[in-house]
């Protein structure tokens, strides 16, 4: 279950994936930003993102939950240990299992909502038998139609609203899902009214026009609607044709032609297989195909560029080797979940070719990302060490090391700036 996100399309997509009662994880890939839903049944259980702002507990702290302080020591717990960053604040003691619940639908929702804010991008839902099931001790399973209402509640850009609902040109219906129904939702008055007005034969912009008064809001009331499940879409039915004429009765059938004789039997050799392909010919497809994974990435189409990277390894020649790992870790650092897999692609890299700047300064940035301070600083200072004119890894390092002297200078030029 794949595909692009065009107006309209991730309600549809959250929707399906509620109807069928699917278990997994769903991907979004939206410009640089990669996000992601995890699902039980159909309902939502929590979600990550790749935007450091977008982290559970920045979230938290920006509610006004999480201390800046509490924060800092889940962090430094969490670079010495792989654990989610429910458990590590329940074994300090920051939250009790009802708080995660809380905290769990608030970085849900927050995730949901910077979602609907983008525009484009594609989705990717992987099934629970090939993506990491959702961790029973910090899941809660979060209604749809409540959760993603309040979702709606918040987006105020009325050009995102827009996208979100999509083609005004369809018809709208009530929901076939009686469930969803007798949830408990909060709907306004103006939501009711816009929901008494959808019979199953008007398009979303009759329903506007109907409605009358701020078109905006009205549209607003749709999005919400439509994101409760209240309504849906309809789908488009062919119109039918009239009938055509019964076709004349065909004359009678012509008496058989007498039987030929029997042809001679001819034994037809098989063809012989293709030879196998030259070497060098079949690394220059691989070539090809690595510079195209090489362009998705710098479109943001990173799901893709993995999908081509994986079939292409075991193709791989040596001497293509590398680049091939750097291409598919620069696609894997894109989701959080991946970050240890395009770090060992990265150290198998720089394993073969310690002098490899491009795989150093990969891991300068993962580790930096992750909040490795010591680690990213380590690597940013050997690239310089190769690329004294690196200008990322010298700004990187000045960044994370203000007091410190300039990289690549040592001996007593470094003891002379110190004192100064």
């Amino acid at each position: 279950m794949k595909g692009s996100l065009g107006p309209g399309e991730l309600i549809d997509v959250l929707h399906q994936v509620h109807d069928a009662r699917k278990t997994g994880v769903l991907h979004l890939m939206q410009g640089e930003h990669f996000r992601g839903l995890r699902f039980r049944v159909g309902e939502i259980a929590n979600g990550f993102s790749s935007v450091r702002e977008e982290h559970m507990g920045d979230v938290l702290v920006r509610a006004g939950i999480l201390k800046a302080s509490d924060l800092e020591r889940a962090d430094q717990v969490l670079r010495q240990e792989r654990k989610r960053m429910g458990h590590v604040l329940i074994d300090l003691g920051v939250l009790d299992e009802h708080g995660l619940a809380d905290a769990l639908a608030r970085h849900g929702r927050e995730v949901l909502l910077r979602a609907f804010a983008e525009k484009g991008g594609s989705y990717n839902f992987e099934d629970a038998e090939q993506a990491e099931s959702p961790d029973e001790e910090t899941t809660v399973r979060l209604t749809p139609g409540e959760m993603i209402l309040q979702v709606a509640r918040r987006l105020e850009d009325p050009e995102a609203v827009r996208y979100a609902v999509g083609d005004l040109e369809r018809v709208l219906m009530a929901a076939p899902d009686p469930l969803l129904r007798v949830q408990k939702l909060g709907l306004t008055p103006g939501d009711a009214y816009v929901l008494s007005r959808v019979d199953g034969s008007a398009k979303a912009r009759e329903i506007v026009e109907l409605v009358g008064g701020d078109a905006d809001e009205v549209l607003k009331s749709l999005l919400a609607l439509l994101c409760a499940g209240l309504i849906r879409k309809s789908v488009p039915m062919p119109r039918a044709r009239r009938a055509a004429p019964p076709p004349p009765e065909p004359p009678a059938p012509a008496p058989p032609p007498p039987l030929p004789a029997p042809a001679p039997v001819v034994v037809v050799a098989p063809a012989p297989e293709p030879p196998p392909l030259d070497p060098e010919a079949e690394a220059q497809q691989v070539e090809q195909s690595i510079a195209e994974a090489e362009q998705l990435l710098g479109d943001g189409k990173f799901w893709d560029s993995i999908q081509l990277l994986q079939k292409l390894m075991p193709r791989v020649p040596e001497r293509l080797s590398r680049r091939a790992q750097l291409a598919l870790a620069r696609g894997y650092r894109k989701n959080p979940k991946w970050v240890k897999s395009a770090e060992d692609l990265l150290l198998n890299v720089v394993q073969a070719d310690p002098r490899s700047v491009d795989a150093l300064i990969e891991l300068g940035n993962l580790y930096e990302a992750e909040g490795l301070k010591s680690r990213a600083v380590a690597m940013y200072r050997k690239v310089v060490e190769l690329d004294p004119g690196h200008g990322e890894a010298r700004a990187a390092v000045k960044r994370l090391e203000p007091d410190a002297p300039p990289p690549g200078i040592t001996g007593k030029f470094k003891k002379i700036i110190s004192r100064e």
